[in-house]
């Protein structure tokens, strides 16, 4: 179960001049085991948030696996 590893949530916003404008989350690099929680567009949550199409003020939520929480957050903040 989830809450017998230790791991972490971790929120972005996706920046203007961001690499991931533009992308699809599914095609970002992240670790193997981060689960992706929550794409919202202007406060509206996508329903496939996997396949959203990234934009610039987007809200990125993921579960992380303690192991890959550095590595997730360097992939989602790099510009």
């Amino acid at each position: 179960p989830i809450a017998d590893t230790a791991s972490a949530i971790i929120e972005t916003v996706v920046q203007a001049g961001s690499p991931l404008v533009g992308q699809r989350l599914f095609d970002v690099n992240l670790p193997h085991g981060v689960i992706t929680a929550a794409v919202a567009h202007e406060r509206q949550l996508d329903p496939e948030p996997e396949l959203a199409t990234l934009k610039v003020g987007d809200l990125i939520v993921v579960y992380a696996p303690e192991r890959a929480v550095e590595r997730t957050r360097r992939e989602l903040s790099r510009r």
